[in-house]
């Protein structure tokens, strides 16, 4: 029967330095992996998205979403419940009185690679939505029912090899927060 020996011959100055570097990479390695899993893939992504961005709009990430703002205020107007327009009033002053100010934001939102069978579920279920909106209502109160369902029901609209993201057109108010803008 084979025993050990008492004492670890001793190793090289060659063979410790080749340990340490050996430990360094490694290190480094370990490091390097729990980085890019802990980095959203917004994060990741935001520097090339950055490089294509037009000029007057800010790249930022938040999380899981990548914030294209649009760097002047924008003037927005809903379509239902507006007076008329004035004869001879002009489309600038039209929107002052009867729209708001707000920042314009185009957010791209990761969330991790769908199934195809739950992508299929989220465009089923968006397209039922959206049949079901065309289709009309009775009332106000039925047809803002549609819809909230038409909008719960998003369906991601872009694709990486890890993620599908889902795009939301954003108004930021500042202090009074935001809301989503439903195409």
């Amino acid at each position: 029967m084979n025993q050990l020996p008492d004492q670890v011959p001793p190793i090289s100055q060659k063979s410790q330095g080749k340990l340490r570097f050996g430990r360094a990479c490694l290190i480094v390695a370990l490091i390097s992996l729990i980085f890019l899993s802990v980095v959203s893939p917004a994060r990741r992504e935001a520097g090339q998205v950055a490089k294509v961005c037009p000029s007057g709009w800010t790249v930022a990430t938040n999380g899981n979403e990548i914030v294209f703002r649009r760097n002047e205020a924008v003037w927005i107007m809903g379509k239902v419940s507006n007076p008329p327009r004035s004869m001879g009033e002009s489309d600038e002053h039209y929107f002052k009185t009867a729209g708001r100010e707000i920042h314009y934001e185009i957010r791209l939102r990761f969330v991790h690679l769908l199934a195809s069978s739950e992508y299929e579920r989220l465009r089923t279920a968006r397209q039922d939505a959206k049949a079901a909106l065309k289709k009309g209502a009775s009332g106000k109160s039925e047809y803002t029912q549609l819809q909230i369902q038409f909008e719960k029901c998003q369906v991601p609209l872009f694709f990486t090899t890890d993620s599908s993201i889902f795009m939301d057109r954003w108004v930021d108010q500042g202090a009074a927060g935001g809301y989503r803008i439903e195409p």
